[in-house]
């Protein structure tokens, strides 16, 4: 489940206020709306359920049997990746894999390629900042995107 602000901006947090009051909306936006794993892996056994070593294949993939004694794969937790310097760092990842695709133009299939694209797409869904404010998620973002009702905003 992926956190945004109530307002739909991407503020900086504070220290002195809760992150779930902060962010108190709840909604699907990374699986719904980018096609993205909405899940990543915290806390991973060294072994599998067949006593293997468990190998990562990305942030939110591992290669493993399920675990043993019937304990989950994964424990849900909140994402928070709607925050006040998620535009720059969108920009930054997106910038530095449209490098290497660049680099290696001409090389044959690049899957760096396919990276460098879906930050595009999840940038093509924020506002970018006005001069003195906050980036926000877009219209269109805030109407297809599916939130919980514990979320629902009055008028929205």
């Amino acid at each position: 489940v992926d956190r945004a602000a109530f307002d739909w901006k991407l503020r900086s947090t504070r220290a002195s206020i809760p992150l779930w009051t902060q962010y108190p909306r709840r909604c699907a936006a990374t699986a719904e709306r980018f096609h993205g794993a909405n899940a990543k892996w915290i806390l991973v056994p060294a072994v599998d359920g067949r006593g293997r070593r468990v190998r990562f294949v990305s942030a939110h993939h591992v290669a493993a049997a399920p675990p043993p004694n019937g304990l989950p794969a994964s424990l849900g937790f909140s994402h928070y990746r709607f925050g006040g310097r998620s535009y720059d760092l969108l920009r930054r990842k997106r910038d530095l894999y449209q490098e290497v695709v660049d680099a290696q133009r001409g090389a044959g299939r690049n899957v760096t390629e396919g990276r460098a694209h879906i930050y595009d797409v999840v940038l093509a869904a924020i506002d970018a900042p006005p001069p003195a404010g906050y980036a926000s998620l877009d219209a269109n973002f805030r109407r297809r995107v599916r939130c919980g009702e514990s979320c629902a905003v009055p008028g929205d």
